[in-house]
């Protein structure tokens, strides 16, 4: 039983791997680079992926986890951060309590992209988790993408 739980963890984790290349930060641009110390001044502990055409940069700031994308540029794509359950929006937890009831969640992140703000919830239930977007006001977004 043991040695299935593991092939299956690691399973997973190749396939979130897939697509993504872990760079050293000298060959990240010196635009990209400039660009995201200007947005994220605090950032501690940055690591840099090649992520289709575009570089992300998984950081700290003050102890949260953030994440930014950004162009061969240097704009911002996207940017989220981690957030507590208690973070989202009273709208958003009534539509996951009205339409998810069996679910809990398991993980938040407050989502901006595009000049608007979403919440991204990873939602737990036995067998069956799913991931969602939701606008402030609480309206499933399936027009935007989950951001792994």
């Amino acid at each position: 039983m043991r040695f299935f739980a593991l092939t299956l963890m690691l399973s997973a984790f190749s396939l979130v791997s897939y697509g993504q290349k872990d760079i050293d930060p000298s060959a990240v641009p010196n635009v990209v680079k400039d660009a995201f110390k200007v947005e994220f001044a605090d950032a501690t502990d940055v690591e840099w992926e090649l992520k289709d055409n575009h570089y992300e940069a998984e950081f700290e700031v003050n102890d949260t986890d953030y994440h930014a994308l950004l162009d061969t540029s240097g704009k911002i794509i996207s940017h989220k951060q981690e957030i507590e359950e208690s973070e989202l929006p009273a709208e958003v937890l009534t539509a996951i309590q009205n339409d998810f009831s069996d679910y809990k969640v398991d993980d938040a992140e407050k989502l901006m992209k595009d000049g608007e703000i979403y919440y991204q919830v990873e939602l737990e239930k036995f067998l069956s988790d799913q991931e969602k977007v939701f606008s402030e006001t609480g309206e499933l977004r399936d027009d935007i993408s989950y951001w792994n």
